[in-house]
């Protein structure tokens, strides 16, 4: 009896590693085939999860995980995924290879930072960073830091983000023969720049961002975001024509890419161009499409984006009750994820809308809170919008004296950041008279 259960115990070994096999075998040969990997996506999990529970090969479990990371990303299935990923770190802390557990915290922060988890994101890549630093892993240490930086990014921290990247980069220069990894990090100090209202510098560097990135198949995700948020930027700059051609081709690489988070931020960032150009019909076309993709995400920070596109393209329309509604549904997520630039941006919106629609009483409550925050954050673009919106509102209560001087306000605050391109337009804007109520705020 006993020779017999343990015969049928070598038996189920045999047949999970060879099902652990072909799992591998089967996902190098589809890698970039998403449907595909959508027909056998449970087989493969289920396979990933019995190598480490049934067998006890943490490491073959991890191997196979790090091998279907991007499908599911791509697919941006990330709640679920962090859920495999916590299992099979904890399991390969005691399993002495420190160089495959740091990838596996490296995929778990990203996965966290996906669905907006950001604390969990940080203290999963930090782990990565003291395990490749352990083993002396130059490669994996720069992609830590790299990954670390894009947290920091999501939560607002620009400094500690461009900290992180100026690292990654460093550790990048010795790791030959990698100009992809140089083009990603090129593309984030993009972001950074976009982010932070120098949107000529940020073009600057999505623009080597795309030449340092290879043109193959199996880049087309990484090419379509960066041909978005180069189109980002461009927008701001006001080149809207040039901005829709890559918004079009960014399109086109993330769906030969079966990319549904990079579609459904490039559709949403689509409508906001439309917007600001009063294309409303085809705005809303965007964001249908951007909300069927959604549907099928686990993005938190990407359903506040959504929100946010919506809320801005009611309140251009003239429809203040929905805007409201849906900045203030943004808001929320944004607080909930903990970005204090985001949160006063929308702020700044919120006060715009009550302005427009006259409700001066209100304006008072929301102006103290977003100029608190825009202080405190140091972002003198929304407080040159927040004080051209006191002067809208002073003009309207009959007071052209306290208008004159909050618009002088607003001159003196922008004096110093004239180089930041977000600031200028800003000035720009209440120069024109456009200042006040404008719902491009953020840009």
């Amino acid at each position: 009896m006993t020779e017999t259960i343990e015969a049928r115990r070598r038996l189920f070994r045999e047949q999970v590693d060879r099902l652990a096999a072909f799992s591998l075998d089967y996902v190098r040969r589809h890698g970039q085939d998403v449907h595909a990997l959508d027909r056998q996506r449970d087989n493969l999990l289920q396979a990933m999860m019995t190598c480490g529970e049934y067998l006890g090969d943490w490491p073959r479990a991890a191997r196979l995980a790090l091998s279907l990371d991007e499908y599911m990303l791509r697919r941006g299935q990330w709640q679920s995924w962090a859920g495999y990923l916590e299992n099979i770190g904890q399991a390969m802390v005691g399993e002495n290879d420190r160089r495959l557990e740091g990838e596996i915290w490296r995929t778990l922060g990203n996965a966290y930072c996906g669905s907006g988890r950001w604390g969990a994101a940080a203290r999963a890549h930090q782990r990565a960073i003291v395990a490749f630093r352990h083993v002396g892993d130059l490669h994996g240490l720069a992609h830590a830091l790299f990954d670390l930086g894009r947290v920091h990014w999501f939560r607002g921290e620009w400094r500690e983000a461009l900290r992180c990247y100026r690292q990654a980069d460093a550790y990048a220069r010795s790791i030959p023969d990698d100009p992809f990894f140089r083009a990603r990090i090129a593309n984030v100090m993009g972001l950074l720049h976009w982010r932070g209202g120098r949107w000529r510098r940020a073009v600057r560097h999505f623009r080597r961002a795309l030449r340092l990135c290879p043109d193959g198949a199996e880049y087309a995700r990484n090419r379509g975001r960066m041909l978005s948020n180069l189109a980002l930027a461009l927008t701001d700059l006001g080149r809207w024509e040039e901005a829709e051609r890559c918004y079009h081709e960014a399109l086109r690489l993330s769906d030969q890419a079966g990319d549904t988070t990079g579609l459904a931020y490039t559709w949403g960032d689509l409508s906001d161009l439309y917007r600001r150009q009063a294309r409303w019909e085809e705005a809303e076309a965007c964001l249908e499409r951007a909300s069927t993709l959604w549907e099928r995400a686990e993005d938190t920070a990407g359903q506040a984006d959504y929100a946010e596109h919506q809320g801005r393209l009611w309140a251009d329309r003239g429809d203040a009750t929905r805007a409201r509604r849906w900045l203030g549904q943004a808001l929320r997520l944004w607080k909930t994820l903990g970005n204090d630039h985001k949160t006063a941006e929308l702020r700044t919106l919120l006060v715009a809308v009550a302005v427009r629609q006259g409700s001066y009483p209100e304006v008072h409550r929301l102006m103290g809170q977003a100029r608190s925050l825009a202080r405190r954050l140091g972002r003198r673009d929304l407080l040159v919008r927040l004080y051209g919106l006191e002067a809208v509102v002073e003009r309207g209560r009959g007071g052209p004296l306290r208008a004159m001087r909050a618009q002088g306000r607003a001159l003196v605050c922008a004096l110093p950041a004239l180089l930041n391109d977000r600031t200028r337009r800003a000035l720009t804007d209440l120069l024109r008279g456009a200042g006040g109520p404008s719902l491009t705020v953020g840009g």
